[in-house]
């Protein structure tokens, strides 16, 4: 039987692997699980989603039922406004998060560090128009 917790990976890994399929097909160079060259907020070492054209991080976040993703987005949010060497968009999706959680996260793009907040559908859209630049 599967833990919840690798159930929870699993899931995540698809909204990775959508994505880097938009990545590809849109042109971009990226590599994924790049480990950041800095500490995080507690001096852990930060490994990231997607480097997108060695100016742009890329994070994603999936929750599928309401549980514990929603509330390390303080955390994240964190890091890439304190540690993250590069400006980051996050990717958010799934049917779990709760409208506060999204509206917290949106709250938080700065256009400096955090530049937007994403679903699927709005990231495709952002890809075909250009997207990282």
């Amino acid at each position: 039987m599967t833990s919840p917790g690798a159930k929870a990976n699993y899931n995540g890994q698809h909204l990775e692997a959508a994505v880097a399929c938009m990545l590809e097909i849109t042109g971009h160079t990226f590599r994924t699980q790049e480990k950041l060259p800095i500490p995080g907020l507690f001096g852990e070492g930060i490994t990231c989603d997607f480097v997108v054209n060695d100016s742009l991080i890329i994070e994603c976040k999936w929750q599928q039922k309401t549980g514990t993703t929603q509330q390390k987005l303080p955390y994240l949010v964190e890091n890439i406004k304190n540690s993250y060497p590069l400006p980051t968009i996050i990717i958010i999706d799934g049917p779990g998060f709760t409208l506060g959680a999204i509206k917290w996260l949106q709250a938080a793009v700065d256009n400096d560090r955090l530049l937007a907040v994403y679903s699927l559908n709005e990231a495709m859209a952002w890809l075909n128009n250009g997207g990282p630049v």
